[in-house]
């Protein structure tokens, strides 16, 4: 298990699943390529959320892999993905219309 913290105070304003995925398949979660091998073991624990505050250090995912240089890649992928803003966000509309 990895632990990544945050390396930054703010909100998260903003999350790029695919590369979240990314950052999960390089773990071994899932195949990078036809064929490659599944590890079912690794994945991602996420803690912080779009619209969370979190502080400087604090633990935003925790990864699970059998290979540390992996958690360091993913690892940077994963921070990549995230956007942070000193402005608390707005909540996001998540029901656009009501079909009857």
């Amino acid at each position: 298990e990895y632990e990544l913290r945050a390396e930054t105070d703010g909100y998260i304003t903003k999350m790029d699943t695919e590369k979240i995925g990314d950052s999960s398949s390089i773990l071994g979660a899932g195949r990078l390529r036809a064929g490659d091998p599944i590890d079912h073991s690794a994945g991602i624990e996420i803690y912080a959320k779009t619209g969370q505050k979190v502080l400087s250090g604090d633990v935003i995912a925790k990864f699970h892999t059998s290979d540390a240089e992996r958690a360091e890649q993913a690892k940077k992928v994963y921070l990549s993905a995230l956007n942070f803003s000193e402005c608390e966000p707005e909540p996001e509309t998540l029901i656009y219309k009501v079909v009857q």
